[in-house]
């Protein structure tokens, strides 16, 4: 008497009579059922015979760099996500209030005209962009020739300092927000909604071969959507000259 390596039932013959096992170029029930098994799962090993074999260090390896490699892209992909959340959660703007003012009298200093434009709207970038293209100017020439006043006063070499002094914030209590969001569609033809404004002095010092003053400027600057932009400046008609570095000094 004989018992089926496979399904362990007794048998006498050359083969097992209940799966046939051992009957020649016929799988057993119990393989072709495990067969199928496999295939449902998409595995291709055999279960019942196939052994397996150790990988070669070199396989160990690769198979490690690209674990690696996966992480290493899902924690850059992690990483963006939160980037771009802080980014439209508008803890980072374009550029703080009084940056925006130091950066337009720097862009003057610098004949820079990409930084100048940068401090304005859009729209007010666009005007800029198109008329120093209808005068055949180029960047510096356009700024040169736009500050030609400050440059002949102060000199070619002339350097700006910035300071600030008070600050107002601008509310909609008697419409003034209201006022200059329609003044803007009027001149640009495009509306926009202020989030914010202020009205901030800016005490600048010009300093040339030719001459050195300090001039004092009223800046208006709005938030629109997450950037503050420069909207307006006119020089102070009044002799404020107290600067924050002063309110520091005078509240030690």
């Amino acid at each position: 008497m004989k018992y089926c390596k496979s399904c362990g039932e007794p048998y006498k013959g050359e083969y097992c009579e209940h799966c046939g096992y051992g009957k020649p170029a016929e799988k057993s029930k119990s393989i072709v059922k495990i067969e199928k098994e496999l295939a449902h799962t998409g595995r291709k090993q055999d279960r019942i015979t196939a052994k397996k074999e150790p990988r070669a260090p070199e396989t160990v390896k690769k198979s490690v760099r690209t674990r690696n490699t996966v992480l290493a892209f899902l924690g850059l992909a992690v990483l963006t996500v939160v980037i771009t959340l802080i980014v439209n959660s508008g803890i980072f703007t374009k550029a703080e209030k009084e940056e925006v003012i130091e950066n337009y009298f720097t862009a003057i200093q610098d004949k820079d005209f990409d930084k100048l434009i940068d401090t304005m709207t859009p729209e007010m970038r666009e005007a800029l962009v198109n008329r120093r293209e209808e005068e055949g100017l180029s960047k510096s020439e356009y700024v040169a020739e736009s500050f030609s006043d400050y440059f002949s006063y102060f000199g070619d070499d002339m350097t700006v300092k910035v300071e600030f002094g008070s600050k107002k914030e601008i509310t909609n209590d008697n419409g003034e927000l209201d006022e200059n969001e329609t003044a803007y569609e009027t001149t640009y033809g495009k509306s926009i909604d202020i989030k914010s404004a202020y009205k901030i002095r800016a005490i600048v010092d010009f300093s040339g071969s030719e001459a050195t003053e300090t001039l004092k400027y009223d800046v208006l600057v709005a938030k629109i959507k997450k950037s503050w932009y420069i909207m307006n400046i006119e020089e102070a008609d009044d002799d404020e000259d107290v600067t924050a570095s002063d309110l520091d000094s005078a509240e030690e």
